[in-house]
């Protein structure tokens, strides 16, 4: 990892003390229910995780599945992201290890601490992929984390990005099939521990809607840094009051873009030149529903977004931050989550701006207007 990445993960990670304790304490209890994190945009939720995979005692065996880089488009898709067919799996390894001796089978599992992608058979993998039944992926993982538990250790299966699989459909949709099997593993089995990850704020609202999860799952939001955290972050890369405020003003808590401003040669360009971008981003998308029209598919049903009823929302936040959801459009709420101008908390119920940079610009759109 270069030093600027470095740089940002420690920015991400930086006073995440009440989100750490929290999974932690989630970690030495016994499985019971899934594990919903979710946050803004660029908040620092996939730092946060690794960061804490990485420090767990080794007696911790992680399956840790990321679909950020991945199209999703289809169930060999969805196969590919979390099986590795290049390697024999785990139960193969083990037995030959024992036959040569050389190695114990805790050794084994000390060593696979943290797996990007689930080991498997070549011909396990072909067959499950031409029966097309989740059920059977989900069997043979099922088979792999009783294995590690076998073996005295503590198994956590992570997913990051779940969304993507959202509209995948294999006799109905894919996703569900996955609810099911992290029902299984922590409600039912209370065998593993479960956290899947999203950034996308209509996805947790329907995951929160879902009968199927009431009384099985638990949300956790990593939200922007507060006020206080951001400028004590800033202090300590040595930025000055005055433009801790300034950064503050302009960019809020949002990790990511705190890292740019730091590291910025001019940083007066540097938030000229965001103000300006998402200023024109965001003119482009309201022009073209003005221009054109467009819809939001809801329930596979679609519903016209209106160019006018999109300025009355986001008009909402002319003089406040933040909205209680019943006060907003949910169309147009909808569809300024979908482009990443909003972001709504299905479980605190409101809505505020992705960033406050896309206040800044919306706000300034608004007076041009």
């Amino acid at each position: 990892m270069n030093t600027t990445k470095k740089f940002e993960h420690s920015i991400e990670f930086f006073n995440r003390e009440r989100e750490k304790e929290e999974i932690l304490s989630i970690l030495r209890q016994e499985p019971r229910e899934i594990n919903f994190i979710y946050g803004p945009i660029n908040s620092g939720k996939t730092t946060l995780i690794q960061k804490l995979i990485d420090n767990l005692p080794k007696d911790y065996v992680v399956i840790y599945i990321n679909l950020r880089e991945r199209t999703m488009s289809s169930y060999k898709d969805f196969l590919e992201a979390i099986f590795d067919v290049r390697y024999e799996g785990i139960l193969t390894k083990i037995k030959n290890l024992v036959i040569r001796q050389k190695e114990t089978v805790d050794d084994v599992i000390s060593e696979l601490g943290k797996i990007h992608k689930i080991p498997i058979p070549n011909g396990i993998f072909t067959r499950i992929f031409k029966e097309e039944k989740p059920k059977n992926a989900f069997i043979y993982i099922l088979d792999i984390i009783k294995n590690i538990k076998k073996e005295g250790k503590k198994p956590v299966f992570i997913i990051d990005e779940l969304q993507k699989i959202g509209d995948i459909k294999i006799d109905g949709f894919l996703i569900y099939d996955v609810f099911n099997f992290f029902i299984r593993l922590t409600k039912e089995l209370h065998i593993c521990h479960v956290f899947a990850l999203s950034s996308d704020s209509l996805f947790i609202e329907r995951v929160y809607a879902e009968a199927m999860l009431q009384g099985r799952a638990n949300y956790i939001l990593v939200d922007d840094f507060d006020e206080q955290t951001t400028k004590k972050f800033l202090e300590k890369y040595n930025i000055s009051k005055e433009e801790q405020e300034i950064a503050y003003n302009y960019f809020g808590g949002k990790p990511r873009t705190l890292a740019d401003y730091i590291l910025a040669n001019d940083r007066n360009k540097y938030i000229e030149q965001m103000i300006l971008e998402r200023k024109s981003e965001i003119k482009s998308i309201l022009r073209d529903v003005r221009e054109f029209g467009d819809e939001i598919k809801v329930r596979d049903k679609g519903f016209p977004v209106s160019y006018e009823i999109l300025l009355e929302t986001l008009k909402k936040f002319k003089e406040t931050e933040k909205r209680n959801s019943d006060e907003i459009n949910e169309t147009a709420k909808r569809y300024l989550v979908s482009k990443n101008i909003l972001f709504a908390d299905c479980v605190k119920d409101y809505v505020k701006q992705q960033s406050r940079i896309n206040l800044i610009a919306i706000r300034e759109i608004l007076k041009e207007i």
